[in-house]
């Protein structure tokens, strides 16, 4: 019984997710026989590629002025004297 329940909502599932790729399939080709052309998917992953690159720089650049702020407070804090034990 298990088995059965299991195959119809395997079933179901495959057979919405084949009706949607079929329905999206119409759409484009009825589009692109009017003369319009489907967008592509090439800008939009272009588009997050430089978002990530950003956001990375960014980050390494935080990193950067951090280490040299703290660079500067050690030296502008330095008075030469040394320490003796």
């Amino acid at each position: 019984m298990e088995t059965a329940i299991i195959t119809i909502g395997l079933g179901v599932v495959l057979f919405f997710i084949a009706f949607m790729g079929f329905k999206q399939g119409m759409r484009l080709g009825i589009n692109t026989a009017k003369g319009e052309m489907p967008p592509t998917l090439v800008e939009e992953v272009k588009e997050t590629v430089n978002k990530v690159r950003e956001i990375k720089i960014e980050h390494e650049q935080v990193k950067v002025n951090k280490k040299f702020e703290e660079d500067m407070t050690k030296f502008m804090s330095y008075t030469g004297d040394v320490e003796e034990e």
